[in-house]
């Protein structure tokens, strides 16, 4: 059955710079785990919440392509900002995405962005998600 296998939080600051596109694990070794994110700020569309590629879950190449965005190197850079979406969400609203899409938090100029999140695992194994945070915790 479905598990939650971790669970935190993201906090932006005034003034922080978007992320680069990225996905949250390697494709196809992340199959099976979701995200959950639970924004405690309202999102205006196209505000500073997380931008998504639909799809990119989909094949592992979106991860290289995303690799070369992020360098400027990508030949195809005005096709790939216009597939990305941005969408808006009401403090509390689900945003659910599968662990391989790939996405970015956007630049947060004015204000605090805090994010709760939680990954679900549906498969049949543990999970530890060291790909993204240290054994290192604050708490």
């Amino acid at each position: 059955p479905p598990q939650i296998a971790g669970a935190g939080a993201v906090v932006a600051e005034p003034g922080c710079g978007g992320q680069h596109l990225h996905p949250d694990g390697p494709h196809p070794g992340a199959a099976g785990l979701y995200h959950v994110f639970v924004p405690l700020v309202d999102i205006a569309p196209d505000g500073d919440g997380t931008t998504f590629w639909p799809g990119s879950h989909l094949d592992g190449s979106f991860a290289d392509r995303a690799l070369a965005y992020n360098a400027g190197t990508a030949d195809d850079s005005a096709a790939i900002e216009d597939e990305l979406v941005a969408p808006p969400a009401a403090r509390g609203d689900l945003i659910c995405f599968d662990w391989r899409c790939v996405h970015a938090g956007r630049p947060c100029p004015d204000r605090t962005r805090p994010v709760a999140y939680f990954v679900v695992n549906t498969r049949d194994d543990e999970f530890d998600d060291r790909w993204n945070w240290s054994e290192d915790t604050l708490l």
